[in-house]
């Protein structure tokens, strides 16, 4: 992905605004494009580096948001730069180690409690509090609680990402499969039969049958499972509630790890390692060849091409508990500590994350769930795809958690969890194997997370 540069122009008509708020509104009825007095702040004209990364979709909407108010704000440049996701993190580690962050940029909420403590990005309260625009009780509790610390907020959410589980409609009509039910998830049982029906050989016998190739299969029933909806699913989690203890060793979480390896070993619904590496689910998916999915709200533009119908459903749960769980992603979008222009980078902030308007060409676009709350209903009613919006609504308000590395000081464990499980999908390991090797290095991980906090703490 090519870093893309855009300009457009931003002022602060504060009274402009004040008539906008009493006319119509934001989150709680005003405008946040301009989200406070310019005291302090030049009139002159004045450019701000806005750093993020986004898929190439996403570039192009925020290129029509950015040019929509070029047309009208004079005063500010925003020089956008997108990075691929995979280097955005160490980038920006990069430029802060170098004392060079830009004015604006996006910060994960596992990464919040290093920028504050070591002074990298202002505290926004004050900003908030000065405005009288926006209402913070209007937005997500879920995206907004992740900014906090101390009961000060220091970024205001980009969005919040409800992970639902996707299917291609017409991969399941084609097999004669019942289209999922987007109120009532199926148990893990359910989830593995109708896979079988829907993951097809060369030959086209499904996974079901006794002639079944799993070695020549053309379409898959499933792409391989995040593991948050089968652990949490099944009563289990990485992490005791004090953040204290790494806890694979619970017979929840051990089975949770063998229902997934299950799919890929046993059953054959989703494909092997080296079938993943040569073409991800995301191609797959994209050319109708795997029936069941993982789908953010960012996914909508790229998706809306496809010459396939698709929907919505909740994670399949486990058997004996029943209940669905994902997780509930989010970035949080933050001002450099560093920035010479910090009323325009927070208007900036408050206009991309509250303000009314931009939410809902953002949602009318594809990009994300809107931020407020209010717009929840109209976001659900529009006419694109997928079907069954409301499922991520209903991931925000009911089954939807906070990352388990969001929780800690820092990432490192889970980090290195990503990159050693990767061996157990292999099947280099079982599961009794996988857990006893890895979790007392898990735990050695996340013993120096918490020290680093007690010592940031002193």
């Amino acid at each position: 992905m090519k870093n893309v540069k855009m300009k457009w122009l931003f002022s602060l008509a504060v009274c402009l605004l004040l008539f906008a708020t009493a006319c119509n509104g934001g989150a709680d009825g005003g405008d946040a494009g301009d989200a406070g007095d310019t005291d302090g702040d030049t009139q002159e004209d004045i450019t701000l580096e806005y750093l993020a990364f986004a898929q190439p979709q996403e570039q192009e909407i925020y290129q029509q948001i950015f040019e929509q108010f070029e047309q009208d704000y004079p005063h500010v440049t925003i020089d956008a730069t997108f990075l691929p996701p995979d280097d955005f993190w160490q980038q920006v580690q990069t430029r802060l180690g170098a004392g060079t962050q830009p004015d604006v940029f996006y910060v994960a909420p596992g990464n919040l409690d290093l920028l504050v403590d070591n002074n990298q990005i202002m505290e926004l309260t004050e900003f908030i509090e000065a405005t009288g625009i926006f209402n913070l009780d209007e937005i997500w509790e879920s995206g907004i609680r992740r900014y906090q610390r101390d009961g000060e907020i220091y970024a205001l959410p980009k969005d919040v990402g409800p992970f639902a589980y996707g299917y291609n409609q017409d991969l399941f009509e084609a097999a004669g499969v019942e289209i999922p039910n987007p109120d009532e998830p199926m148990d893990w049982n359910e989830y593995i039969e109708i896979a079988k029906q829907l993951t097809i050989d060369a030959n086209g016998n499904n996974a079901a049958s006794p002639d079944f190739d799993r070695d020549n299969i053309v379409q898959y029933g499933a792409d391989f499972w995040w593991p948050h909806a089968a652990v949490w699913s099944a009563g289990a989690d990485w992490l005791n509630e004090d953040e204290t203890e790494i806890t694979m060793d619970t017979p929840e979480f051990k089975e949770a790890l063998q229902f997934m390896y299950d799919l890929r070993h046993e059953h054959s619904v989703v494909p092997s390692h080296d079938a993943a590496d040569a073409t991800s689910g995301y191609v797959r998916w994209l050319e109708g060849t795997v029936a069941m999915f993982p789908i953010a709200p960012w996914d909508q533009a790229a998706f809306w091409d496809l010459d396939f119908e698709y929907g919505l459903m909740p994670w399949p749960a486990h058997p004996e508990t029943m209940e669905s769980r994902t997780w509930l992603g989010s970035l949080g979008i933050a001002v450099g500590s560093n920035t010479d222009h910090p009323q325009e980078a927070f208007n900036l902030v408050a206009y991309l994350s509250v303000d009314e308007d931009a939410q809902r060409q953002m949602m009318e676009l594809g990009l994300q769930v809107p931020n407020i709350v209010s717009l929840a209903d109209e976001f659900v009613e529009l006419e694109h795809l997928p079907h069954n919006k409301h499922v991520w609504i209903d991931t925000i308000e009911e089954y939807g958690r906070q990352a388990p590395q969001e929780r800690t000081y820092n990432p490192e464990w889970w980090d290195r969890y990503n990159e050693t499980v990767v061996e157990l999908w292999m099947g280099n390991y079982t599961v009794e194997e996988y857990v006893e090797t890895y979790q007392p290095i898990l735990q050695g991980l996340l013993d120096r997370a918490n020290e680093q906090r007690e010592r940031s703490s002193r």
